[in-house]
């Protein structure tokens, strides 16, 4: 099998894990913190996740345009890994 194929499976069972998963996580959270402290949790992860993605928005171009004497390839090769 190929390492691309490899890849793709081992995504896709990493997500499918992660869904799988969250009904626990989520009777475990709510049964060990209070109401309170389980809204403060959503508010915090949530705004984690916002914040994840608002700056990731053209990371990688504004990199790779700012690393001098390097071809494109190159310089996207040096953020991807």
């Amino acid at each position: 099998m190929s390492k691309i194929k490899l890849q793709i499976i081992y995504s896709y069972f990493q997500r499918a894990l992660q869904v799988l998963l969250v009904p626990i996580r989520i009777a475990i959270i709510t049964k060990s913190i209070s109401q309170e402290d389980y809204g403060k949790l959503n508010i915090i992860l949530t705004t984690g996740m916002i914040f994840t993605f608002v700056f990731s928005l053209g990371l990688q171009k504004y990199q790779g345009a700012k690393i001098p004497g390097l071809d494109k390839i190159k310089q996207l090769e040096i953020f991807k890994t």
